[in-house]
């Protein structure tokens, strides 16, 4: 029996430590009278896996941390909302600064939002990420269509939940049925490493796993690396967008905007970062969208509305 690959480390749960900790090094001094409250919109679906209390203590923290790190008195206020079209109705209300969505929550509001500023997580300096499907290397199948009635396991993360969209826009092209239909069983895997490491033990046919978790994984596990392969790939599509939601010639938004576009460069900042899976935060241009645009209009007839798709379907 092939040894066990050691699964790459949870970059929430790793998140989640390392931001308990800052709490205890930075929490315990006391914020001036002049502080300044940020209130932060957080979609409930977006981060999978984590509880809305561990959410918010988690970004509470970070948030404070970057005040600190650029000497500002700054106490985030974090809301969660279930839905998205309630999330920009409270940041049109004024009652809310910042929202943290997937693309597809972003791109699928009922009305446009009003001017802001948008950011999105950026890797190995390029925003976005590709989703591939993996399989055994001793794996028969070589297209997407030999792997009726087989067992696919997929990352859960919201990042992940995109790859969702594309293999089922994959399907339809194909002239398959949907997910549900065409495997015996599509089901989400708690962490990565789940997802990839019963492919590898050949419990599992194929993976849905974005390709930093693929490399990650790789990287970490040679055997790993040498015992799957690539089926196919989507476009690099942008998962998720940071909006600020503040006017952009405020003074706040733009103190705001140069502390979240800034604080990689300091240690905390940048070792938080890492741990969620990314290198910094910038500007999200239209054009960083377009795959995704083109994604949602070439979804199969029976996904309507795709953001409830995958807020309704962990």
């Amino acid at each position: 029996m092939p040894a066990t690959p050691n699964p790459a480390p949870s970059p929430l749960r790793a998140a989640r430590v390392l931001l308990a900790a800052l709490g205890l090094a930075f929490g315990c001094a006391t914020l001036g009278a002049a502080e300044e409250v940020y209130r932060i919109g957080f979609l409930t679906h977006v981060f999978g896996g984590v509880t809305e209390q561990d959410t918010k203590a988690a970004f509470n923290t970070w948030a404070q941390v970057i005040g600190r790190e650029f000497g500002v008195a700054l106490r985030p206020d974090s809301r969660m909302y279930r839905d998205h079209d309630d999330a920009l109705a409270a940041a049109v209300a004024g009652e809310i600064d910042m929202i943290s969505m997937t693309s597809v929550d972003y791109l699928t509001m009922r009305a446009p939002p009003p001017p802001g500023t948008l950011m999105t997580p950026v890797r190995r300096d390029t925003p976005g990420d590709e989703y591939l499907l993996v399989c055994h290397r001793d794996s028969p199948g070589r297209t997407l269509a030999d792997f009726r009635g087989k067992i696919l396991l997929r990352q859960s993360r919201a990042t992940a939940q995109l790859g969702r969209l594309w293999l089922e826009t994959e399907l339809h092209h194909a002239g398959l049925p949907l997910m549900a239909d065409f495997f015996a069983s599509a089901q989400p895997a708690a962490k990565p490493a789940k997802a990839l490491l019963p492919v590898y033990f050949r419990q599992a046919d194929l993976c849905l796993v974005t390709r930093a978790t693929y490399e990650t994984a790789c990287e970490m596990n040679p055997q790993l690396a040498a015992s799957v392969r690539i089926v196919a790939q989507s476009p690099r599509l942008v998962a998720s967008v940071v909006w600020l939601a503040l006017p952009p010639g405020s003074a706040f938004h733009q103190r705001m905007f140069a502390m979240l576009r800034t604080v990689h460069t300091t240690p905390s900042g940048r070792q938080t970062f890492l741990l969620f899976g990314f290198n910094r935060l910038d500007n999200c241009p239209a054009e960083a969208l377009e795959t995704c645009r083109q994604l949602l209009r070439q979804l199969p007839p029976a996904i309507v509305d795709p953001s409830a798709f995958l807020r309704d379907q962990p």
